[in-house]
C-alpha cells in the first residue's frame, strides 16, 4: 500500500507536470501566431504600404487600433517592441502617432 500510494504520488506529478509543459507550449504556439499574423498585418500597413494612400477617416480608424494595440501591452518591453516595429516598418504611421501625442518621440 505504501508502494502504491508512492506510485500514485509520482503518477499525479508527473500528470501535473506534463499538463503544465504543454500550457507553456500552447503559449508558445500561440505567441508564434500572433506574432506571425502581426508581421503579415505589418507587410500590408508597411511604410510603402496602403498606410501612405489612405484618408484621414481611415487613418485615424488604424491610428486608433494601433493606439489600442499600445496602451493594451502591459509590459514596459512589449510596448517598446510594438512601437520600435513601428517605426521601424511604417514610420508614416509612426510620425502620426508620435506628433498626436499618443507615441513620444
Amino acid at each position: 500500500s505504501h508502494v502504491a500510494g508512492r506510485s500514485a504520488a509520482l503518477s499525479k506529478m508527473a500528470a501535473l507536470t506534463a499538463a503544465r509543459e504543454i500550457y507553456l507550449y500552447c503559449g508558445i504556439l500561440d505567441a508564434f501566431f500572433v506574432r506571425a499574423l502581426a508581421q503579415a498585418r505589418w507587410r500590408v500597413m508597411g511604410f510603402s504600404g496602403p498606410y501612405d494612400s489612405l484618408d484621414g477617416d481611415v487613418r485615424a480608424e488604424v491610428a486608433d487600433y494601433v493606439c489600442g494595440k499600445y496602451v493594451s501591452l502591459v509590459d514596459p518591453v512589449g510596448r517598446y517592441e510594438f512601437a520600435s516595429r513601428l517605426r521601424a516598418t511604417n514610420g508614416v504611421l509612426y510620425d502620426d502617432l508620435v506628433s498626436s501625442g499618443i507615441l513620444g518621440g
